[in-house]
């Protein structure tokens, strides 16, 4: 795992669940911390999905539960491995109500019954209305 000062981090990566795609927002829990506005875990924004390689020199645009890959992250401004997280931290991919809006509109035939229910769980989650 890279990710010294700035852009990019690089990491190696294992999807839990659902999908990972590029340019997907990825954020980690801020341990210790709660949204003033909702009450729940807070969560920092970590960056944007740039590239992923399950294997050296292949790159993919998606990549499924059970795979894994070094993954390129175009960071948000000062954020570093390291420092504001670490490999103990789980990554999840940030949720929004605009994101869930743009999902429904443009890829809802492609989500199966288990996608729809781990959008689910990150809507409860990130406290999304």
């Amino acid at each position: 795992c890279r990710g010294g000062g700035g852009d990019p981090i690089l990491l190696g990566l294992a999807v839990q669940e659902g999908t990972l795609k590029k340019g997907t927002p990825l954020c980690v829990e801020r341990r210790g911390q709660k949204d003033p506005e909702t009450g729940l875990q807070a969560y920092l924004d970590i960056g944007r999905v740039v590239s992923m390689e399950p294997e050296k020199g292949k790159q993919v645009d998606v990549l499924k539960a059970g795979k894994s890959a070094a993954v390129k992250i175009d960071a948000v401004t000062s954020i570093q491995y390291g420092r504001q997280f670490d490999h103990t931290y789980p990554l999840y991919a940030r949720v929004t109500r605009r994101s869930i809006d743009a999902i429904k509109e443009f890829f809802k035939e492609d989500l199966s019954k288990d996608d729809w229910a781990l959008l689910l769980k990150l809507k409860k989650q990130y406290g999304v209305i």
